[in-house]
């Protein structure tokens, strides 16, 4: 892979960026510990000359994200306008597209006269940053580089987000709206070493990132992605098929392998559809059957005869946990085993397509905010 095409991480571009600025402008004050007002804030703030200056880097390419922040640092300026002089988004030049500008130019007028774009691309191993569109009031100069961070020449190991300590890990995330890493490591009991790796491999990716002291779940869209990619519900199936016309009814399907596995003692719950159902009342019923049922192939020698012979019934998917977790913090909901809201997230989005909607709106409801999927 050339240098040119490599991707650089936050963490280095933020630090070019804070670099570069500091050859053009020696005397500018620096801020890139800044505390977030809620849960949203810079990256950095700089200050020069009676200029406060708001800066979001961001070094994913994907449109969509970059458009999110834009409506982030809109949503923020009109709520405290007054806090900064002007703000500067730092994207790849390839992200700066016409959308972006339109996206900006309908910004009322007091808040265009503040917002700026800074676009920044690799040319003889140095790294430029480009001021594309200007605030009103500025300080920066037009083109401005600094040296090309150290870059990764050979891609480390693929580092797994699908082993149950991470996965662990990743759900804290998905639930809190910030945290450390200590707290992580105390309530997933998960060792601080571990989360350190976890954590560090998810900066790289932008997926979360440090405001101040708390770590802040920056792409929970990108880290459900990164998941899927590395689990597959398809692999963990044991059972699948549409049962006798005489189990047609769901309910009752649901019902009579949760009895069964009560009175064994076996331990289940239901996920997927199934699970997603209970969570949002607004989602479609689908005519289908879907659990974890721990060791199954013991398992099914308790189930009634006829129960397997295929027909024209319900459709019925038994998975194997990965993750003694997934059913030791499973919840009760109507008398019924149901994974957590995390896992069922998690496992919509491992399921491919069709999953991925409902995950989205589960999501919504657990944190209150919509993640839109990257195209």
């Amino acid at each position: 892979m050339s240098i040119k095409n490599q991707r650089i991480s936050h963490r280095n571009l933020k630090k070019s960026f804070v670099n570069a600025i500091k050859k053009e402008i020696p005397s500018i004050r620096i801020e890139t510990e800044v505390k977030p007002d809620q849960v949203y804030g810079p990256d950095i703030v700089f200050q020069s000359n009676g200029e406060k200056i708001f800066i979001e880097v961001k070094s994913s390419r994907y449109p969509s994200e970059i458009i999110r922040s834009i409506y982030q640092i809109i949503g923020y300026f009109t709520l405290a306008s007054e806090e900064y002089d002007s703000a500067y988004v730092v994207i790849p030049k390839k992200a700066f597209s016409p959308q972006v500008k339109r996206l900006l130019y309908r910004a009322n007028e007091k808040l265009r006269k503040k917002l700026g774009v800074i676009a920044y691309f690799v040319k003889n191993n140095k790294l430029f940053f480009e001021v594309v569109i200007s605030p009103l009031t500025h300080i920066f100069p037009t083109l401005f580089s600094t040296k090309l961070p150290i870059l990764r020449l050979y891609p480390r190991k693929k580092f797994s987000l699908s082993s149950p300590k991470a996965l662990r890990v990743l759900r804290h995330l998905l639930i809190q709206s910030e945290t450390t890493q200590f707290e992580i490591s105390n309530k997933t009991k998960v060792s601080i070493g571990h989360v350190n790796k976890i954590i560090n491999y998810l900066r790289e990716q932008g997926i979360v990132i440090y405001r101040g002291r708390k770590l802040i779940l920056a792409e929970p869209w990108k880290l459900l992605n990164e998941i899927s990619w590395s689990r597959s519900m398809y692999s963990l199936k044991t059972q699948d098929l549409s049962l006798s016309s005489k189990y047609g009814n769901v309910e009752e399907v649901e019902t009579l392998l949760r009895d069964l596995c009560k009175e064994r003692r076996i331990q289940y719950a239901f996920t997927l559809f199934s699970a997603a159902r209970r969570y949002s009342s607004y989602i479609k019923k689908y005519d289908v059957v879907q659990l974890y049922i721990d060791n199954y192939e013991q398992a099914k020698q308790f189930f009634p005869n006829d129960f397997f012979k295929k027909g024209d019934g319900v459709h019925l998917e038994i998975y194997q946990p990965d993750s003694e977790d997934i059913l030791t913090e499973s919840r009760e909901i109507g008398n019924f085993k149901i994974c957590s809201e995390t896992q069922t997230i998690i496992d919509l989005i491992c399921y491919g397509d069709i999953g991925r909607e409902l995950a989205i709106e589960i999501y919504t409801s657990l944190r209150g905010r919509r993640i839109e999927p990257s195209r």
